[in-house]
């Protein structure tokens, strides 16, 4: 029943994201690359790759959350029913 919207509010929340953290998650979850090797790219340390994704999933949960409630014009606690 809420597929397309939620669909519809991940894509903004992805879309809202720079092009190095968009880049990040796409070598994490379609290229398969480990967080060493996404280090190398961006030479960094693995550790924080790993600190970088975390704060990236977060980032995509809220943004997700927050365009999901505005569009279906949802309460805090509605959207936590949700889940």
């Amino acid at each position: 029943r809420y597929r397309p919207a939620l669909k519809a509010a991940f894509a903004q929340a992805v879309s809202a994201l720079a092009g190095r953290e968009r880049n990040v998650l796409r070598l994490q979850l379609i290229e398969g690359l480990p967080a060493e090797q996404i280090g190398a790219v961006y030479g960094v340390h693995r550790v924080s790759v790993a600190r970088w994704l975390g704060q990236l999933r977060q980032r995509l949960l809220a943004e997700t959350r927050r365009a999901l409630r505005a569009s279906l014009s949802l309460s805090p606690q509605e959207l936590e029913e949700l889940s």
